[in-house]
């Protein structure tokens, strides 16, 4: 197919080829793997230097370290989620959104359309989204 610059069809196929930009979700996602690897980077050398003090061998100390921070690191990962998912959970509510699950932010981010409805309109009088 052929798109000549400067016509709508081109423009669409520009805008094909451009990545999305990252939502909150994946950015929170992203800050968090970069802060378990730097966690991992810091806890290779301590558990290192601390168990081959205590051991005096060197390198089972080393291939401890290894195992001690590729092993700790995943563990922290659903706890870390949950946190962020938790979070905006809390700042949506400051914005008198209620969300009953932790686990549908990542799905409100991804929305383009949101539909509400007024609820209990004989005690409240704003706009509410439930999930």
């Amino acid at each position: 197919m052929l798109c000549l610059a400067g016509t709508l069809l081109a423009s669409i196929a520009a805008k094909l080829k451009s990545s999305r930009p990252l939502n909150s979700f994946q950015r929170g996602v992203r800050n968090t793997a970069y802060m378990l690897f730097a966690f991992m980077l810091v806890l290779y050398p301590l558990v290192l230097i601390v168990s081959g003090i205590f051991t005096k061998n060197w390198r089972h100390a080393a291939s401890f370290s290894v195992n001690a921070a590729i092993g700790l690191v995943p563990e922290l990962l659903p706890a870390i989620v949950n946190a962020n998912l938790v979070r905006g959970m809390l700042s949506l509510r400051q914005k008198n959104v209620l969300v009953r699950r932790p686990d549908s932010i990542a799905n409100l981010g991804a929305m383009t359309v949101l539909c509400s409805d007024k609820v209990h309109v004989a005690v409240w009088t704003e706009r509410m989204a439930w999930y």
